[in-house]
């Protein structure tokens, strides 16, 4: 038996989020400065991008601000922004977070009623409610008290769900295996957590005699993981419920990767200054080429849209600036730069709508840009 550990599990984690695809001819985009940002009562030094709702309606930020000059003391904010037709910022609620030393993720509801927030390394789960600003604790760690906790910080839609990782634990505290549940958001307790996926004795399995571990679960069924060999090679592998475990590509290094629902974005190292970018479908085997034997590896790759659209960047180390790219199933998969935005713009964070209609990026300069096509 496993005794319960602030720390978690080891193991290198990525997680499920929001992609997006764009349509070069029909690009729009919008640019919020820092100066707009504080004319609207933002500072936005502090503010983190997170997440845009399922319904793509409104911007998520979470922003960790000194309470005092000599940053002995923050308080945890969360910003709702409305995001008008043009993708400009409309309207904002602020939501003071306390009680919790800090926010570790958070994400929308499906409902988009409510958001929801981890802390405490995973031990406390809580929902903001959005209308009424009330914040409910769904769990929190108790002595003498069974629980689950979060591991990794990760929550992730699929098929209309909210889903979650991590262990149960008893009253003295010993964890059962790793899981992955459905989120249960409007109870609380152990009845928030519906089992889905029992991973333990896969994991288990599949990461002997391998250091380093990237995971990536899609669904309550589908995983995928890159894992480095003792010839310094890595190696790729899917998992689907019922069918087990299948190496699907070998390479000298995978730079990186991101699923969604059954398919999978990785960018693949084949010899010295050649890289490949490949969408895979575990479904039926399949890959897809987006781009072969470049250089340099594209980078902070993105997939959306189940797994029809990519997003990708164009990195330039030198000037410390990307070209945000995409490629289409529908386009037959061919790498274009996303339209609407400059050429080149300064590094910063990205993030996808789930649906795979709009791109937000908050580069280093504290500017937003927002870029939206309809199909």
């Amino acid at each position: 038996m496993k005794r319960f550990s602030n720390w978690g599990k080891t193991a290198l984690v990525l997680g499920f989020c929001f992609c997006c695809g764009l349509n070069a001819a029909e690009a729009k985009a919008t640019k919020t400065t820092a100066m707009d940002f504080r004319a609207k009562g933002v500072n936005a030094k502090y503010l983190d991008l997170i997440c845009m709702s399922t319904d793509n309606e409104y911007i998520c930020f979470h922003s960790r601000e000194p309470r005092d000059k000599d940053h002995d003391d923050f308080r945890n904010n969360v910003y709702v922004f409305k995001v008008n037709a043009d993708n400009s910022l409309g309207s904002y609620k602020k939501y003071t977070i306390t009680g919790i030393p800090s926010i570790e993720q958070l994400n929308f509801t499906p409902d988009n009623k409510s958001i929801i927030m981890i802390s405490k390394m995973g031990a406390t789960i809580l929902k903001l409610d959005l209308a009424s600003g009330k914040v409910t604790t769904i769990m929190e760690h108790i002595k003498g008290q069974p629980g689950f906790k979060v591991f990794p910080n990760i929550l992730m839609h699929s098929d209309g769900e909210l889903l979650i990782q991590g262990y149960f634990y008893d009253k003295d505290t010993f964890c059962g295996p790793n899981t992955i549940c459905v989120l249960n958001y409007n109870k609380t307790g152990l009845d928030a957590f519906t089992l889905a996926s029992d991973v333990d004795k896969m994991q288990v399995e599949t990461r002997r005699g391998h250091d380093t571990v990237i995971e990536n679960f899609t669904r309550k069924d589908t995983g995928f993981w890159v894992m480095d060999n003792k010839d310094k090679s890595w190696s790729c592998y899917r998992w689907i419920d019922g069918k087990g475990v299948k190496e699907f590509d070998h390479a000298q290094e995978v730079p990186g990767l991101w699923g969604s629902e059954s398919r999978l974005l990785y960018s693949a190292k084949r010899a010295p200054n050649s890289y490949d970018l490949v969408v895979y479908d575990a479904k039926t085997d399949e890959k897809f080429k987006i781009s072969e034997g470049r250089r340099t590896p594209y980078s902070y790759v993105f997939l959306a849209d189940s797994g029809k659209t990519a997003i990708f960047n164009d990195i330039n180390e030198q000037t410390k600036t990307t070209q945000i790219m995409y490629a289409r199933e529908s386009e037959g998969w061919a790498p274009k730069p996303l339209q609407g935005l400059d050429r080149r713009i300064p590094m910063g964070i990205e993030r996808i709508a789930l649906d795979g209609r709009k791109v937000m990026y908050l580069n280093d300069d504290f500017t937003l840009y927002i870029a939206d096509i309809e199909e």
